[in-house]
């Protein structure tokens, strides 16, 4: 009887199917002093050390007949140990290779890189041995390649060896490791603050000697960890001395994404690594703002791309805001820093600041609005910059009007929440964004946005707050758009079309207000947050300083800043980036591994 050459290729893998489910059975119920699954012949258990018991769940066996051989298989504990192992190893790879980018001498950074990449490939190396020698179906791969030898005698060439046996996983590891760093992801490590506080570079993490706010300091990359250092506290403004060898941090370490503009260009407000046109054998890290064959100009802080206000997208304002102002740290701040509005003339009970200083009460009169206002007495809120204490930068010369303030309110029946910006030009204008956030029990029912005092916007889509329950309140004004957000969620986003042209005078004073009408307020955890506000910079008058004039982006180029714009060299000094010079975007922050630092990139 015939058979067609489908048939014989279907017999010959059911065989192989059966053959495989076999070596599958064995290999799960192998017993290393029992028979040998490939040739029936005696196993021979390997040592049995009884300090690694608990990490060993079999022991490795040698068959006396064949050439077959079980490794060890680990147990659940030596499985997770062995893996924290591998973690360790690739990451103290990682940062050498990390620490690699910042030498200037080239034979010094190929060796820390070469040493770096072999700790990297070992910890690989280890996380995937152990991850073989645990896996069933690896074993079984084994049983089925002796029986093979059994059936069809020995392989040709000399026995294998350690070496032999690991290299493909070596191999494979260092190709993964070259080509994920080339084509697709880097770390890299930022050493000065031009971004801060965004992502830090190498700085001095202190505390706040009145409030306790924790913050970071710049540290100059020549600057010896040694002696006292400068800082002033951006919640309470405080001035004070800290010991540097004990506060020195190293900078934040990034994951690259080298894919992302291989498949489309850059986009504005993207954060991006790049060769600097200066010293191309050096790694910037800057904010992209400029694409090619743009007008660029900033005026009032803010940025203007032919010739209109060009606004950050949510998830990057929402994660470049600058503290000003932070209640849960107590220290009489609420006292001290908050004081009633102008033209107000609030009774002695309006407001008050509880015991426990950080709980503001505020008690409107019948039909009026008890309102306050942040620090008018020092100014209000300006661009100044906690991380570069103890240089000229960090002192702020500008009002900055565009401000998140936060709060966790606990409304009386009846009672508005009221939380504003106020901007004003001394004599000429003022301005005053306001949202309201109304109780149940009470004739108002809509969330409403107002500008000096009209309404800009509303929404009912959303009940009116609960009573007596604590809710996280907050409105965010930046580059003249506003935004009402209640417990996280953005109720109302739009634009504000009544702030004075930018070619007008500059704000003179801007603050934060807290305010309440129709019934009693309790607002708990008050914070304040600024925008970047963009400056001249030290870059001076050069002709690519969009401080000072329009700058028109050639094709092909693109336009970088940094986040910390009084203290970062970037297109105001050195001009255009290449789009060749551009490595990828930065996605993700993984070190120092504390709370608060790992994050996305935004």
């Amino acid at each position: 009887m015939s058979v067609t050459e489908a048939e014989l290729q279907k017999a010959l893998h059911e065989r192989d199917r059966a053959r495989e489910r076999e070596a599958l059975e064995r290999a799960a119920a192998l017993d290393p002093d029992g028979p040998c699954p490939a040739c029936g012949g005696r196993l021979k258990a390997g040592p049995r050390h009884p300090a690694l018991a608990p990490l060993v769940a079999r022991p490795g066996a040698r068959c006396t007949k064949c050439s077959f051989v079980a490794t060890p298989r680990p147990s659940a504990l030596g499985r997770a140990l062995a893996l924290v192992v591998a973690v360790v190893v690739g990451l103290v790879g990682l940062r050498i290779v990390l620490d690699a980018q910042q030498l200037t001498d080239g034979t010094a950074r190929l060796l820390r890189f070469a040493f770096g990449g072999g700790l990297l490939c070992a910890g690989f190396w280890l996380g995937s041995t152990v991850q073989q020698a645990a896996n069933v179906r690896a074993l079984a791969q084994r049983i089925a390649a002796s029986r093979r030898e059994v059936e069809e005698g020995p392989r040709k060439g000399p026995p294998p060896t350690w070496l032999g046996e690991n290299l493909r996983e070596l191999a494979f590891a260092a190709i993964l490791y070259l080509i994920l760093r080339h084509f697709v992801v880097e770390a890299f490590v930022i050493p000065t603050g031009s971004m801060a506080p965004t992502l830090l570079g190498n700085n001095y993490r202190v505390a706040c000697q009145r409030c306790e706010y924790p913050f970071s300091v710049g540290k100059a990359e020549t600057e010896q960890p040694v002696g006292n250092g400068r800082a002033r506290c951006p919640v309470c403004r405080a001035d004070f001395h800290f010991d540097r060898g004990d506060a020195v941090s190293d900078g934040n370490k990034i994951l690259v994404n080298k894919l992302t503009y291989r498949v489309r260009p850059p986009e504005r407000y993207e954060v991006v690594v790049f060769r600097n046109p200066s010293m191309p054998w050096e790694s910037y890290i800057k904010r992209l703002i400029g694409l090619p064959g743009e007008r660029l100009r900033v005026k009032r802080g803010d940025l203007y791309v032919n010739g209109k206000l060009e606004p950050k997208p949510p998830h990057v304002q929402d994660a470049v805001w600058i503290p000003v102002f932070d209640g849960r740290h107590a220290f009489d701040g609420l006292g001290a820093a908050w004081a009633p509005a102008p033209g107000l003339d609030l009774p002695a009970d309006a407001w008050e600041v509880a015991r426990d200083g950080a709980t503001l009460r505020l008690r409107p009169p019948p039909g009026a609005v008890a309102a306050l206002d942040y620090d008018r007495a020092s100014g209000g809120v300006v661009d100044m910059t906690s991380y570069n204490s103890g240089r000229p930068e960090h002192l702020g010369r500008s009002a900055v009007p565009d401000l998140r303030v936060r709060a966790r309110a606990t409304p009386a029946a009846g009672a508005v929440v009221r939380l504003g910006v106020v901007s004003a030009a001394e004599g000429l204008w003022t301005h005053e964004v306001t949202a309201t956030f109304p109780a149940a029990g009470g004739a108002a029912r809509a969330f409403t946005l107002e500008v000096n005092g009209r309404v800009l916007a509303s929404s009912e889509a959303r009940p009116p707050l609960a009573p007596d329950r604590a809710v996280e309140v907050a409105i965010a004004y930046a580059d003249e758009r506003v935004r009402l957000i209640v417990d996280g969620k953005t109720l109302l986003d739009v634009a504000d079309p009544s702030y004075p042209p930018a070619d007008d005078t500059a704000p003179t004073e801007a603050t934060a207000r807290l305010g309440a009408s129709g019934g009693a307020v309790a607002l708990e955890a008050v914070r304040v947050d600024r925008d970047i506000h963009y400056v001249a910079g030290g870059a001076g008058y050069s002709q690519t300083n969009l401080a000072v004039r329009e700058v028109v982006v050639p094709e092909g180029r693109y336009y970088a800043m940094g986040d910390n714009s009084p203290s970062s060299a970037d297109g105001r000094s050195w001009g255009f980036l290449h789009e060749g010079h551009i490595q990828g975007r930065a996605f993700l922050v993984w070190w120092p591994p504390r709370v608060g630092d790992l994050r996305l990139v935004r």
